[in-house]
């Protein structure tokens, strides 16, 4: 699978969600969507795995531990299959948004860790979507609920919300972010007509890191900026960030003009930082419109570094603040 080809993955899509997505890839002719749920559905009625689930249940019915053996061939040919199907979808000039889920069919906290740039959770109204799957799941099984054959669990709704919220919850974990699907696409389509000058962002941070070595996300995502000024305010803990700084603007790339910081929190700034010039393939604008700061869930490439001994003399030197 080409490296960086994945701009995105979304959970928490349904139907109609899928469609925008669709019809917005379609329109772009800059991204292309692969639909998980459909191909795990594909997976788990193949004519393998339901072999494989009807051995299992025989094991496990005569308590035969074979079952296990089983189970795990059943994970391992889960797990391959939807690698390679993806792998084989994936378009060779655009950027690919993955839609669906990508967890284990038995287990939520088991996922294929593809290499994605952004992870998201769409931002829904749980209680709502609970309702509807509930109402859903009426229509669909009337015959079968009037029979007694139906799982009453699947119409109770504080056991069918709270199931909700665990898959949320094991999403976030995860490091999914919850982001409006409007607002996401809006990004999405600023980012293919936005273009990064040069060959990357800055970066700083406290520890050091080789050229050529990659920066790993911890936790939480990388944040790179068009200005190496900008990475370096914030790598300090001041409130309103965005309210420190003017812009000068025009010329190749917009600069930083002067610095508003408190006379009183400049002391903050006398200390050491290491800046990092990184590879922008990864990143995407934390917002529509926003041409200064980029965001990724993935690692990024170094390609060029400098040590600053004291952060306020440098910026005393480039006249950014008084």
């Amino acid at each position: 699978m080409e490296k960086n080809k994945i701009i995105c993955h979304i959970v928490g899509a349904d139907s109609d969600d899928k469609k925008l997505i669709l019809d917005f890839c379609k329109k772009s002719k800059k991204y292309d969507s692969i639909d998980l749920d459909k191909l795990n559905d594909e997976i788990l009625k193949s004519d393998e795995m339901e072999k494989l689930f009807k051995q299992y249940n025989r094991f496990k019915k005569s308590n035969n531990d074979k079952y296990k053996e089983t189970f795990k061939n059943m994970t391992k040919y889960w797990e391959e299959s939807l690698v390679i199907k993806v792998s084989n979808l994936i378009a060779n000039k655009k950027k690919t948004i993955l839609v669906g889920k990508n967890h284990h069919f038995r287990f939520v906290s088991k996922k294929i860790d593809f290499d994605v740039s952004n992870k998201f959770i769409l931002n829904k109204d749980t209680k709502m979507i609970t309702k509807n799957s509930i109402k859903n799941n009426i229509e669909k099984n009337i015959n079968s609920i009037a029979n007694g054959a139906y799982p009453l669990e699947n119409l109770d709704f504080n056991k069918q919300h709270k199931k909700l919220l665990n898959f949320e919850k094991a999403y976030t974990k995860s490091g999914y972010s919850k982001i409006n699907l409007k607002d996401l696409l809006d990004i999405l389509k600023f980012h293919q007509k936005n273009k990064i000058n040069g060959k990357g962002l800055w970066l700083s941070l406290n520890e050091e890191y080789n050229v050529g070595s990659l920066i790993h996300p911890n936790k939480s995502k990388i944040y790179g900026f068009t200005d190496p000024v900008l990475s370096l305010i914030e790598s300090f803990n001041f409130q309103n960030k965005e309210q420190l700084f003017e812009m000068e603007l025009g010329g190749k790339s917009d600069k930083v003009k002067v610095l508003n910081i408190d006379s009183t929190k400049l002391d903050q700034l006398k200390k050491s930082r290491y800046i990092y010039y990184v590879s922008k393939e990864n990143f995407i604008p934390i917002s529509k419109n926003n041409t200064l700061k980029y965001n990724t869930q993935n690692s990024v490439s170094i390609l060029d570094k400098e040590k600053i001994d004291n952060v306020y003399k440098k910026l005393k030197d480039l006249k950014v603040i008084e």
